[in-house]
């Protein structure tokens, strides 16, 4: 009550619409905020460990000018300067950010479309299966690049040059993000002869400024483009053109195409329609298509952009529709009956949501952190390694990943499925330690008969082991 009659004293209107926005950003924000409540840090992918160890360590080499290349660091390095908490830049920042995308995604929605066209496009955006995906596999410097990229069409509304930092910002820090982005307006520049000098002098300036930030980053993005089909060597463990490292490890075109049935098909009728009103927007998504269909490195990525894209026309159109038509009561019924299998689609996935990880056995990972960090540890599997990576104190070892690890895929096998304790001894005997700790997954728990079959293994709990030579 005393809520409402500050708003009344202050002449704010409290309409429908304004209503139906609170509520929406509400919805979202209680979508994402459950999946941190219910699960904590587990309620994320593979990558959350990963970046939780880039954030230390990258901050513990601060000024060290061997250093690899990873711009994200300076990201977080600067938040860590201002003394911001890990979990706030692991967790809080990260929400806010995906906030973020969706006020910008509302505001150009405003000033392309209208008011009805914005709502849609949030509440399209709050219960996209696709969104919460991306959102829980927790892929941080691909979520920045959506939020700068969003950033950068909303100051290219105002043909403003302030364009250029975002632009640089999207390069550095996720280069897969920047090529559609620098091909988009371009080809916007060719069609758009008024907008030409503008963008010619933004994008040159951009491209040499990343160049000259990231090269060694893009270098590596650029090998990627050289691999063709088939096993290839890659800093000294393996890689498949058609594995998830290559492919982007997220959802494929047969979840994407269900995720989006509700409104693709708003989305073919508003083509024309928005080719007219933002025909930039109407080019990224030819792009954005393109790249996928044809396999470009990291090509799954390009979804969650492909989803953003597809629901702007879907909802550009829908809303003009709705203002000319929508008092019509057929209109109405539908209008509801898309609301609520929008939101009962939404919380069907968050209710099906399970995490990669038990409880006990993120228990177990944590707890690593009070053995002796002198001796390495190793994952079965990879499933398991990037947790141990972040949340350990130990150097990890894992199958094809990590610089600690001395075994190419054939010695795997071996000590996978190998019942010679010989064999198993020669192999830990290329790392020249004394011991290594275990650590055995709820997955790998089919090798504990081989474990206890051979005396070097000592089982310490369920999960953790340690190979004494």
């Amino acid at each position: 009550m005393r809520f409402l009659e500050i708003v009344r004293r202050n002449g704010i209107k409290i309409t429908r619409p304004t209503v139906a926005v609170f509520l929406i950003f509400g919805y979202y924000l209680a979508n994402r905020l459950y999946l941190i409540w219910r699960y904590g840090e587990r309620g994320f992918g593979y990558d959350f460990g990963i970046y939780r160890h880039h954030i230390v360590g990258f901050f513990d080499r601060l000024g060290d000018p061997t250093a690899p290349s990873f711009a994200f660091s300076g990201f977080s390095n600067a938040l860590l300067v201002i003394r911001t908490s890990l979990p706030e830049i692991l967790i809080g920042w990260y929400l806010l950010i995906s906030l973020g995308i969706v006020v910008f995604l509302y505001a150009l929605m405003k000033k392309w479309f209208n008011r009805t066209a914005a709502i849609l496009a949030v509440l399209a955006m709050a219960t996209s299966l696709v969104q919460f995906e991306f959102y829980q596999w927790y892929y941080y410097r691909n979520l920045l690049a959506v939020f700068f990229t969003m950033l950068a069409l909303y100051l290219f509304e105002f043909r403003s040059y302030l364009i250029i930092l975002p632009a640089i910002v999207i390069g550095s820090i996720h280069p897969p993000s920047f090529i559609p982005f620098f091909l988009g307006l371009s080809v916007y520049g060719v069609i758009r002869k008024e907008d030409r000098k503008f963008l010619i002098i933004s994008l040159a300036v951009s491209a040499v400024a990343v160049a000259g930030l990231n090269w060694p980053e893009w270098r590596g993005y650029l090998d990627y483009l050289t691999i063709v089909k088939g096993a290839v060597p890659v800093f000294g463990n393996y890689l498949f053109s058609e594995t998830n490292e290559f492919t982007g490890q997220f959802i494929d075109f047969s979840y994407f195409w269900r995720s989006g049935l509700l409104y693709f098909p708003f989305a073919v009728a508003g083509v024309f329609f928005v080719w007219r009103r933002v025909p930039l927007i109407s080019i990224l998504a030819f792009i954005y298509s393109l790249l996928i269909v044809g396999g470009f490195v990291l090509y799954r990525r390009y979804f969650v952009y492909l989803d953003i894209v597809l629901i702007i026309i879907a909802c550009g159109w829908l809303g003009g529709e709705i203002d000319k038509f929508g008092h019509r009561p057929i209109w109405k019924i539908m209008l509801a009956v898309a609301v609520a299998i929008s939101i009962g689609r939404s919380l069907h996935q968050l209710a099906g949501f399970r995490p990669l990880l038990t409880a006990a056995e993120f228990t177990a990972i944590v707890e690593t952190q009070v053995l002796p960090n002198n001796k390495p540890l190793m994952a079965l599997s990879s499933y398991y390694a990037p947790w141990l990576y972040g949340f350990s104190n130990h150097e990890v070892i894992a199958p094809g990943m990590f610089e600690a690890n001395r075994w190419n895929r054939e010695e795997w096998m071996r000590f996978w499925y190998s019942n010679d304790s010989d064999v198993r001894k020669n192999l830990f005997q290329k790392y020249q330690e004394k011991e290594i700790y275990i650590f055995m997954g709820e997955r790998d728990q089919w090798q504990r008969e081989q474990f206890l079959n051979d005396p070097a293994f000592v089982a310490i709990n369920r999960y953790l082991w340690i190979y004494q030579l």
